[in-house]
């Protein structure tokens, strides 16, 4: 059978692969530095905190994407080998506890940075 002219001495070029940062991780990883400051009001704490103490926060921020990445591994391999309501379960469990747990460290640095700015503030 011969083949259409149209498709003869054609070839299908793969599209070009970009290899792009995961946005997830990085909007949650985002949204732990900004939001326990702004929950004191002062919206800039988080970033300050880097100022302060540049290698837990750089550190904390290592652990955030890392724990966003494996959890995310987690849930894919729950839904695969756990079904149902098992399966959600544990997923939620897990998220809830990583959230608690990253939480509680940037607000402990969100704190630490905001006491140093105020204590710096009041001396001079």
């Amino acid at each position: 059978m011969p083949r259409p002219e149209s498709l003869r001495g054609r070839r299908r070029r793969a599209a070009p692969s970009r290899e792009e940062p995961p946005a997830l991780p990085v909007a949650l990883t985002l949204a732990f530095i900004v939001l326990p400051g702004t929950a004191r009001g002062e919206a800039l704490a988080g970033f300050r905190a880097f100022a302060q103490a540049p290698a837990r926060s750089i550190g904390l921020t290592v652990l955030t994407l890392v724990t966003t990445v494996l959890l995310w591994v987690a849930a894919l391999l729950l839904g695969f080998l756990i079904t149902g309501v098992a399966s959600a379960a544990l997923a939620w469990l897990a998220f809830g506890t990583a959230a608690v747990v990253l939480t509680s460290g940037w607000t402990a640095l969100a704190r630490s940075g905001a006491a140093s700015a105020a204590s710096r503030s009041s001396a001079g």
